[in-house]
């Protein structure tokens, strides 16, 4: 059990701030740690080897859900399982952060499989491993921007650059692409190999792992969630783990937005295409079907790790 204490209303951060008049995450922190914010419920039965650890983004996290895939498979299972998500972390993050100790004494880690856009290339400088980007040539002081926004605006600046020299503006932006895969592959394997656990590799996504490159928009380079990885970077992470599990699914997205004390549409601004609905982020119906694709894949793996600590 870690000693810990849940958040008021003032002290919120991040989603569980913009969220809350849609759903109450129950957002607690560690004693020793007070600015971790980690998602709730949290789970009494945290002894080392008897709890599994779910890590990843905003879709592990649970954005807009009542119940994220974490929860379910408590339910579901009978077992205790900590849900680290956090909003754009990439694999890096966790590696970053003082954590690894949490994650470590569990007995199974399920990593989701992580975005592309929030590590470091050489166009782009990611600090803390989570979604916010520094440009490179716009030197150490460049102001932290979203992911996609970085890119937009990196892309746009090549546009101008390239004028009507189409095919060299692909290559360019080709070759960071590129990059950005090898780097993540790189880091999911590095990522596995701090973990002492066994752990799964997580696909969770409204789309395959292939995916065709298009030039014309930053979101169709970037792609569905995970951004920028395809079947080729999956695969070759995936070795590192001990299962792989995959959820594509829609079902139920978009979502509309209700506000929790009103009952009517709540709107979400920070340039929402859909102010009162969630079209981004897993709905509910989209964790129960992850739930489903990795329940039955974790009682082995738990027994497995119990042979290996008898």
């Amino acid at each position: 059990m870690i000693d810990h204490r849940y958040l008021e209303r003032s002290e919120l951060r991040g989603y569980a701030a913009q969220d809350y008049d849609v759903i109450d995450y129950q957002m607690w922190s560690p004693t020793l740690q007070p600015a971790l914010q980690i998602r709730g419920p949290y789970p009494e039965q945290l002894a080392p080897g008897r709890y599994i650890v779910a890590i990843g983004a905003a879709q592990t996290f649970g954005r807009f859900v009542d119940k994220s895939y974490s929860q379910l498979l408590a339910e579901r299972l009978g077992v205790t399982v900590l849900n680290l998500g956090f909003a754009g972390a990439g694999p890096s993050f966790f590696l970053k952060q003082n954590i690894l100790p949490l994650i470590n004494d569990a007995a199974l880690v399920i990593v989701q499989a992580m975005s592309g856009r929030s590590l470091s290339n050489s166009v782009f400088n990611c600090p803390q491993g989570d979604g916010l980007l520094q440009r490179r040539d716009q030197g150490p002081g460049a102001r932290p921007q979203l992911a996609l926004d970085a890119w937009r605006g990196w892309m746009n600046d090549l546009k101008v650059e390239f004028g009507e020299r189409h095919e060299a503006r692909k290559r360019e932006i080709l070759s960071v692409v590129d990059e950005s895969r090898i780097r993540w592959v790189g880091e999911m394997v590095r990522l596995r190999h701090a973990l002492r656990p066994p752990a799964l590799l997580f696909w969770f996504s409204k789309r395959e792992p292939t995916y065709e490159l298009q030039f014309s928009h930053p979101e169709l380079v970037l792609g569905e969630f995970p951004q920028l990885v395809d079947e080729q970077s999956f695969r070759s992470a995936a070795r590192a783990y001990d299962a792989v599990a995959e959820a594509v699914t829609s079902r139920g997205s978009p979502q509309p937005l209700v506000s929790r004390f009103t009952g009517a549409p709540h709107v979400i601004d920070r340039g929402f295409r859909f102010p009162t609905s969630n079209a981004y982020y897993p709905s509910p119906e989209m964790h129960q079907d992850a739930a489903a694709v990795l329940a039955p894949l974790i009682p082995p793996l738990l027994d497995r790790q119990g042979q290996r600590s008898g």
